[in-house]
């Protein structure tokens, strides 16, 4: 762990620091706690958040993120477990090129990681041979990783994939009748 600078509060206000690292307001907590808790309370999380920087949870959002933002399918080479996401992934994204994520909680148990996500965007390329609708999408993903040091080894995902079909119109939704037709032999 990389030593912590001490900054005395006399140089600099303390609820100065805190707003800068942790809240927008200083106000709020100098009404309430003396300085000395504060201070503690400073160094307290300033610690823990060095600490959680590469717990499993960490990597397993980051990591996600990162590829979903960037798109650069570099960013799982470090990850050998990822090998499926990386096969999908093209595809994927030129379906919904403006694909955003929102990480709505992680469950962990020790190494491995369940993290529940939700995905807009909107189907403006071809996906897996259905052309593109031009319309918007959200839908969850449940993805669990497994990870060994500081790398993510296996990867499992369920995608909403029902959910997008009754979206882009592929499916009927709320007792519509179906676009697709059923051919018998």
């Amino acid at each position: 762990m990389p030593a912590i600078q001490t900054i005395s509060h006399n140089d600099y206000p303390l609820q100065v620091i805190l707003n800068v690292f942790l809240y927008k307001d200083p106000k709020i907590f100098s009404t309430v706690i003396g300085e000395h808790q504060l201070r503690n309370y400073f160094t307290f999380t300033i610690i823990m958040k060095m600490a959680q920087s590469n717990s499993p949870a960490e990597i397993a959002r980051k990591t996600i993120e990162t590829l979903f933002s960037t798109g650069n399918l570099s960013t799982l080479d470090s990850h050998p477990g990822m090998d499926s996401l990386r096969k999908v992934f093209p595809a994927f994204k030129t379906a919904f090129p403006d694909v955003r994520v929102e990480l709505q909680q992680q469950v962990v148990n020790e190494d491995r990681v369940a993290s529940h996500w939700i995905f807009q965007g909107t189907h403006l390329g071809d996906l897996y041979g259905i052309p593109p609708t031009g319309k918007p999408v959200r839908f969850q993903n449940i993805s669990i990783v497994k990870v060994e040091d500081g790398k993510i080894v296996q990867y499992n995902s369920e995608v909403g994939w029902l959910s997008i079909f009754m979206q882009i119109g592929l499916l009927p939704a709320n007792n519509e009748k179906s676009p697709l037709r059923i051919v018998q032999r």
